[in-house]
């Protein structure tokens, strides 16, 4: 699974529906991206002591960066916090 948050608020927002997911689905690994050191600093904080979160840099969408991103973590559901339009990376 992969959840995007862009940045700190999102990030805080997503937290409570992280770990909701990771009671529910203890296999489940999740991949969580964010644009900005601050949201990076947040998820950081927030899943310091979670092996199943793995977090990174959303790459820019581009065409052939979100194909890249995507076909490197496979996710079978992604989900993006709050009302962000990133084209490449939904249509791929």
């Amino acid at each position: 699974m992969w959840v995007h948050a862009v940045s700190v608020g999102e990030s805080i927002a997503a937290a409570p529906m992280i770990r909701a997911l990771l009671a529910q689905y203890p296999q489940l690994p999740i991949t969580v991206t964010c644009m900005t050191p601050t949201g990076s600093e947040r998820i950081k904080a927030l899943f310091a002591n979670e092996p199943r979160i793995q977090h990174c840099y959303l790459p820019y969408d581009l065409p052939w960066a979100a194909g890249r991103f995507l076909d490197h973590v496979q996710p079978r559901l992604g989900i993006i916090m709050e009302t962000e339009l990133w084209p490449n990376h939904i249509h791929q």
